[in-house]
């Protein structure tokens, strides 16, 4: 399984899923159904998925946490712009600033490998003093180079 070094690579390693949400999806929703269950999810939960892609994780999790904060975070500005809001909207959900705190859901261009991901992450939503109650990471830690 290739690795990937800088923002750049990890776009021409995916762009060519960008636009395939039915093939994605499938093949992964199984492994998010689970780690959604698994998470535990309360109203009122705020939720960060890096590396959300094709925004599966973000459209189950958005329903249990109500006005919780959902971010998904993504290198590949192709799934942030097409295949998350194309999913979310499936689910009756919006991409802010879109919607209501309910149905709300915050998309974020940049890397996992982000020298400071959290303060970044802070920042753009202007919540600088957010926490999360569960992070996902399905799907990109083969991604990130070992050292």
């Amino acid at each position: 399984m290739p690795t990937y070094s800088t923002p750049a690579d990890v776009n021409d390693g995916f762009r060519h899923l960008v636009g395939i949400l039915e093939y994605s999806s499938a093949h992964t929703a199984a492994v998010c159904k689970l780690a959604v269950q698994s998470a535990n999810l309360r109203p009122g939960d705020n939720i960060l998925d890096i590396g959300t892609g094709h925004g599966e994780v973000l459209a189950l999790t958005k329903p249990s946490i109500g006005s919780g904060m959902c971010v998904g975070v993504d290198a590949v500005n192709g799934f942030l712009q097409t295949d998350a809001p194309f999913r979310l909207q499936r689910s009756q959900l919006h991409v802010a600033p879109c919607g209501t705190a309910e149905t709300q859901v915050h998309l974020l261009l940049a890397s996992a490998t982000h020298a400071n991901l959290p303060n970044f992450i802070r920042s753009r939503l202007q919540r600088p003093g957010i926490l999360f109650n569960a992070i996902f990471a399905i799907q990109i830690l083969h991604t990130i180079p070992p050292d």
